[in-house]
């Protein structure tokens, strides 16, 4: 049996336990090994003791029952002199007296107390009496074993005060492997860098090695975590000292790991030979598998304070923060568009499509000159039937058994409508519907949609799938000669007898297609260069599916027209009797809006022209130079005021035709609606819904020429009333009124060498407040004038918010 204690000696021994240590678990140089086993005793006796009230009340119900009493719980208030409040351990070190105990002492104490093992049961109250355990004003319950009372609310202290002691003890361990944790994330980065660069390269292997050794460096930083409680490294960041760094750590490491575990999806290959569908279905797959890694990146990458990451690891981090929802949105709208390619290759059934060649070195409002076209049947990727008519779509004259009256401008070369001059309007779903009527309507089968080629995609193909050797032609084509080459055998050098101009259009087109649709090595650049041809509509898509084609014009590779609020251009070349010089023509479209100080806007737009080709150019239009027809789409409604620096060409050189011929609905409601500007030509007529001017512009080689429209806009500014709805209207303080002004300006598919300028004049009273554009860096917004430059190669944008103060 244990020696019986006083209660002054428990109380003293108390003291020093807690003294002892506290003192130990302090120092600084305590090994580890021993603070750690310390820690462990620690718990092992705050474990027993937080049970030993539980027990201790099971007694007093164990007594009270055996007296025949009702359990009760006697609770008293205790006065503050009764009972040692402590917030934290250096409390307690105020009530010790430093005296030392030994470990034999210790085990003493607590190997004394044999309580009972008591199995709890509900513990109510006879009474309707309230029962306070409000802390840390600890209750006094009236039991009978005065030195059980003490041992408990000793063990609850002891539980209050130990546990944040704990936690920093445990956190200095966290801070010494530190250093561990950052070398294992440099390197983990570092394998996700060289894992990159190396899929970049199409070294699929070697970079799924990096991404996999990347991960295992990030799980070696996880498994060193995992060391510690949840609640502990929540805990920890709350720490000055620590929590800034263990934050940042574990923000990184689910950044980093995340993104690891990305790019080893993204990585992945297909290993089975399937068709080219499976292919892109397998990769649409990986993206849907991939986002949610992204997506978690870019939540745990926004909680991390850049400047707190050392420097080699900063700048490659504050690179991702804002490169992460970039890619990951771009991802989201890459999977959109792998479903729609399915559809087009005919992923679940054969399609057929009408392709056209056009050659934008004649431009036509759609691209170019429909020279050739081709008559493609696929299933699952695979081409099943590939039809191109060796003389052209002149090929197809046979077929069509009635005469339509053309356009009055393409009367100039030809007064009949035929399927080559039908890509007549800039809107390209409205072009390919009529051409589809036309090939269907004389001879053609049912096709599926039309698809436009200009002749820029073939060379740009040719740069990334190499030189194509032509044999039979005795020519190797690149993309350095490709128009060369074409034009010489399509012009000059074709079998008369035969008389099949495009023959060699029709041998190369299956050989580039069939490289195309499978050359696994230059997969991702073939990918990147479509993706370039249809941003700069030099493809262009119709499909006869309504849900496909809304999926296309969402992705801006329809070709259409589209619809504007405020303020819109589009400048159409159409070449008629031009020949083939448009790669010779450079241009310069300078767009200035004045407005008002009553708010009405007047745009004049200049167009300056300029032929750099050859004179004695076998190939040159009307005159030996070139011949344009060129359109003006403004928003509709716009007031023509004038026109300057146009050509009029002679009445003579139009054909006419028989009145009985048949006319083209949509030609002639354009027709019958038109106006003529007496003093310039220009002719003024609505067509899409747009308001359009138009007239001639004829250029000789080496010669230069400018022609300018000025209009009124249909709308304008209104600074009198507010934009804003009524509850900011509220915030508003002093007639202070807001609208807006903006511009989109559309590219003219096949269109090469345009440089587009445009410049807002504001009167006194305006200010710009905010401001916006395609291009940011393009834009300039000064005083009163707002500018913005830049090439022309696809749609693009700008706009701003004036002020009346």
């Amino acid at each position: 049996m244990p020696e019986k204690k006083s209660k002054k000696d428990f109380r003293e021994i108390k003291r020093n336990l807690v003294n002892e240590l506290d003192g130990f678990l302090l120092e600084n140089d305590a090994p580890k090994k021993e603070r750690n086993q310390a820690l462990a005793e620690l718990d092992l006796l705050i474990k027993q003791d937080l049970s030993g009230a539980q027990i201790l009340l099971e007694q007093y119900k164990k007594n009270t029952q055996n007296s025949k009493e009702k359990p009760r719980a006697i609770v008293e208030k205790t006065s503050s002199d009764k009972v040692q409040r402590s917030a934290n351990i250096l409390d307690l070190r105020k009530i010790s007296e430093n005296k030392k105990i030994s470990k034999k002492d210790y085990r003493q104490i607590f190997q004394g107390l044999k309580l009972p093992k008591i199995k709890l049961k509900k513990f109510t109250s006879s009474k309707k009496e309230r029962v306070s355990w409000n802390l840390p004003s600890l209750p006094r319950i009236n039991f009978n074993f005065k030195l059980a009372q003490k041992l408990a609310i000793f063990a609850l202290i002891l539980a209050v005060l130990l546990s944040p002691f704990r936690l920093l003890v445990l956190l200095g361990r966290i801070q010494d492997d530190k250093d561990s944790i950052w070398q294992l994330g440099k390197s983990g980065i570092l394998n996700l860098q060289s894992g990159v660069l190396s899929a970049s390269e199409n070294a699929y292997q070697t970079a799924e090695l990096n991404f996999q050794q990347a991960l295992e460096n990030f799980s070696e930083i996880q498994t060193v975590l995992n060391q510690y409680d949840q609640w502990i490294l929540e805990a920890g960041t709350k720490i000055p000292l620590i929590g800034k760094q263990l934050n940042v750590g574990t923000n990184l490491l689910k950044v980093a790991d995340n993104i690891s575990q990305a790019a080893l999806v993204l990585n992945q290959k297909l290993q089975t030979d399937e068709s080219l569908t499976s292919h892109i279905a397998f990769l649409e797959e990986q993206i849907k598998n991939t986002l949610p890694y992204l997506e978690d990146a870019s939540k745990s990458i926004k909680k991390i304070k850049i400047e707190s990451l050392p420097d080699e690891l900063a700048l490659y981090f504050a690179n991702l923060k804002d490169y992460l929802p970039r890619i990951t949105n771009s991802l989201s709208n890459l999977e959109e568009v792998l479903s729609v390619l399915k559809e087009v290759l005919g992923e679940s059934q054969e399609k057929r499509y009408l392709i056209l060649f056009q050659n934008n070195n004649e431009l036509r409002a759609t691209g170019g000159f429909i020279g050739s076209l081709a008559v493609l049947d696929i299933y699952q990727g695979e081409i099943k039937n590939l039809e191109i008519p060796r003389g052209g779509t002149y090929d197809l004259s046979a077929g069509q058994t009635s005469m339509i009256k053309a356009p009055q401008a393409l009367s100039l070369i030809n007064p009949y409508f035929n399927i080559w001059d039908a890509n007549w309007w800039p809107d390209f779903p409205s072009s390919a519907q009529k051409i589809s009527w036309f090939y269907q309507n004389f001879g053609g089968s049912t096709i599926d949609g039309v698809i436009a080629v200009n002749a820029e995609v073939l060379k740009a193909l040719l740069e990334v799938l190499g030189p194509q050797e032509m044999p039979e032609y005795g020519v190797v084509i690149s993309a350095d000669n490709l128009y060369s080459v074409i034009q010489d055998e399509v012009e000059f050098n074709y079998d008369k007898e035969l008389n099949q101009p495009k023959a060699i259009i029709a041998d190369l087109a299956p050989k580039l297609l069939d490289k195309l649709l499978h050359s696994s090595a230059e997969q991702k650049q073939i990918i990147t260069t479509l993706v370039e041809q249809l941003a700069n509509k030099n493809i262009q898509m119709y499909l006869n599916n309504p849900e496909t084609q809304e999926k296309i014009r969402q992705f801006a590779w329809s070709g259409e027209v589209l619809k504007s609020q405020k303020d819109y251009l589009q400048v159409v070349n159409t070449n008629i009797g031009g020949g083939k010089t448009d790669n010779d023509i450079y241009q310069s479209i300078d767009h200035q809006a004045e407005v008002l100080d009553n708010g009405e806007i007047v745009n004049t737009v200049r167009v300056t022209r300029t032929n750099k080709g050859m004179e004695n150019n076998p190939l040159s239009g009307i005159e030996g130079g070139n011949v344009s027809y060129l359109r003006f789409y403004v928003p509709q409604g716009s007031q023509f005021i004038e026109a300057v620096g146009f050509d009029t060409l002679p009445a003579g050189y139009f054909h006419s035709v028989d009145a009985k011929v048949t006319k083209d609905p949509e030609i002639q409601a354009e027709e019958d609606a038109k106006m003529i500007d007496a003093a310039s030509q220009t002719e003024i007529y609505e067509s899409l819904d747009k308001t359009v001017f138009a007239n001639w512009v004829a250029l000789k080689p080496g010669e230069s020429q400018t022609v300018a429209i000025k209009y009124k806009l249909p709308f304008k500014l209104d600074v009198s009333n507010p934009l804003v709805n009524n509850w900011w209207t509220k915030l508003l303080s002093g007639d202070v009124f807001l609208d807006n002004y903006s511009l989109l300006i559309q590219a003219q598919a096949g269109a090469q060498n345009t440089i587009f300028n445009s410049s807002v004049l504001l009167p006194e009273n305006l200010r710009v407040v905010w401001n916006q554009s395609s291009v940011k860096d393009k834009m300039s917004v000064s005083n009163k004038l707002v500018t913005y430059t830049n090439d022309l190669l696809g749609d693009q944008y700008f706009g701003f918010i004036v002020s009346s103060k």
